[in-house]
């Protein structure tokens, strides 16, 4: 993938799968209600003092500023570990201290980040990156060929695989090798077409030092963290060596709220200057003394995602339904009882269609919550990801999708319209519309105050 070369592009985007809603679960009924930011972030127009616009909306930017962000959370096993991070605090940590090779654009292209160059051969088996230059380090050294072999060596270790490896193609430890100070090959055994995009722009394998430490971790991204305090807040400082440009603000500290209303009201007050997940409403719980299944939501999944599990239940009461909607706690929902929950709540961003299917459908899925399980469907997703011709690829995708939609585990009542909110005097929050993620993604490198 590089701008201006012969090379294809190997552009993936053509079904997008976007959700953030699905109803879970693992019995034959079973699936996966999830409502959280899907498809959109930070829309609507400026004012006053909650804002839900992306962009600019007036004023001169002033550089410096602590940036103090209210959202969910409320995990003691809050991770700087960008390659183990499944919580929401974890996600935006991963995002402002570390870098991977490529990343998704708002538009949901994918954009040269660390590398320079990604290049495949012809059967996309083996992959090249060259990295960019001059890239540093949090601590001053050079992002250099090294740290990506020994980041995906580290992610796909088979006796120890992180939570991205399952993304990775079946990529071999021994099959990611150092050509010089940066360039890196990566030999798959069959071809893998998704690496370039969907493989290397995830979250979970953003490149770390060859040296990294999680109790002392060093990242090349816009933020570097310089207090971390899991279960209550995290406070980070710009990097000015930044290579894509130092970011506008002195600091960011994210405060973990895990109660709709606590976020809600420290944002009224002028306590925090945004909030991830504003509900869209308060609704009345549903109760009713004789149900027959239980829901597990959580008010973590994402803002209006209890009241929309009581609209669920009270819909299926005219299907001869009883539901029990059972409201927990961020850290029981996704705590040791996660992944074996026989009906409950969770959410998920936009991903395509492959991609998703490797992290939550597939048996290996590090997030299998429905454990369905179609072997003609797993066949299908199989030759996709061996497929190089993007029209035959995209055929078996739209089969898989097909099979996956009328059998599979999950039921998606919604896609979601995230609300964030930001005081009138923070600018350069971009709109996400497409991916999701509170806030723009995160993207507050380019953040100022007014």
């Amino acid at each position: 993938m590089t701008p201006g070369s012969d090379h294809r592009d190997f552009d993936f985007f053509k079904r997008p799968v976007s959700r953030r809603g699905l109803l879970k679960g693992a019995a034959a009924v079973a699936g996966g209600f999830a409502l959280g930011p899907v498809i959109s972030a930070c829309g609507g127009d400026s004012g006053g003092g909650v804002t839900g616009g992306g962009g600019d909306t007036g004023g001169s930017p002033k550089m410096g500023g602590t940036f103090k962000v209210g959202l969910p959370g409320g995990q003691g096993k809050d991770t700087v570990d960008p390659h183990i991070a499944p919580f929401a605090p974890d996600d935006a940590i991963n995002w402002l201290m570390y870098d991977g090779l490529v990343q998704y654009s708002p538009a949901h292209k994918p954009e040269l980040l660390l590398a320079e160059e990604i290049t495949p051969d012809s059967d996309a088996s083996v992959w090249t990156v060259r990295l960019k230059p001059d890239i540093p380090w949090q601590n001053g050294t050079m992002v250099s060929a090294g740290d990506v072999v020994f980041t995906f060596q580290r992610i796909c270790d088979p006796d120890n695989p992180l939570d991205g490896a399952s993304a990775m193609g079946g990529l071999k430890p021994e099959n990611v090798k150092k050509v010089d100070d940066l360039t890196v090959t990566l030999t798959y055994d069959e071809p893998f077409v998704l690496f370039a995009t969907d493989a290397v722009t995830q979250r979970l394998v953003h490149i770390v030092p060859a040296d990294f430490d999680p109790k002392n971790p060093i990242g090349c991204g816009p933020f570097q963290l310089v207090d971390f305090k899991p279960s209550d807040q995290f406070t980070f400082t710009g990097f000015k060596g930044y290579h894509g440009g130092a970011p506008m603000l002195d600091e960011v500290t994210l405060i973990q709220l895990p109660e709709e209303t606590a976020r809600v009201n420290a944002f009224m007050s002028g306590a925090v200057d945004a909030i991830a997940e504003l509900p869209h409403s308060q609704m009345t719980a549903v109760e009713s003394a004789d149900l027959s299944v239980e829901i597990i939501c959580s008010e973590g999944v994402g803002a209006g995602s209890v009241a929309s599990a009581q609209v669920l239940a009270e819909n299926a009461k005219g299907a001869g339904v009883n539901v029990k909607v059972n409201k927990v706690d961020g850290g029981i929902l996704w705590g040791d009882d996660y992944l074996t929950w026989p009906f409950s709540m969770d959410f998920w961003g936009l991903r395509n269609y492959l991609q998703q299917a490797l992290s939550g459908s597939t048996p290996d899925a590090p997030y299998n919550e429905t454990h369905w399980k179609n072997d003609t469907w797993y066949s299908l997703v199989k030759e996709a990801l061996r497929t190089v011709d993007d029209d035959q690829r995209n055929a078996l995708v739209g089969e898989a999708a097909t099979i996956e939609h009328n059998e599979g585990g999950y039921i998606i009542p919604t896609f979601k319209n995230q609300l964030d909110a930001y005081t009138d005097k923070v600018g350069g929050i971009v709109t996400n519309d497409v991916m999701g993620i509170p806030l723009g993604r995160w993207r507050f490198r380019e953040v100022y105050f007014k």
